[in-house]
């Protein structure tokens, strides 16, 4: 749900259409940008991630939910 409403706002923000794959590319670079960048933007994860979300990084145990 969140995905979706952020690619629609992707196509409004652009003045185009994009492809599937070109808003797919545009939100993973959004959220790399967002949760790894320099400065951290925490914004990005209830922007773009579901609440049940997964986190499965080899730094640490998997983490389910924005709040873990």
């Amino acid at each position: 749900m969140y995905l979706l409403a952020y690619k629609e706002v992707l196509k409004t923000q652009r003045g185009l259409i994009m492809s599937d794959e070109q808003q797919n590319k545009a939100i993973v670079a959004r959220w790399f940008e967002g949760f790894w960048g320099n400065p951290w933007n925490p914004k990005v994860i209830d922007e773009l991630a579901a609440p049940d979300i997964l986190l499965q990084y080899s730094l640490h145990a998997p983490r389910r939910g924005r709040e873990t």
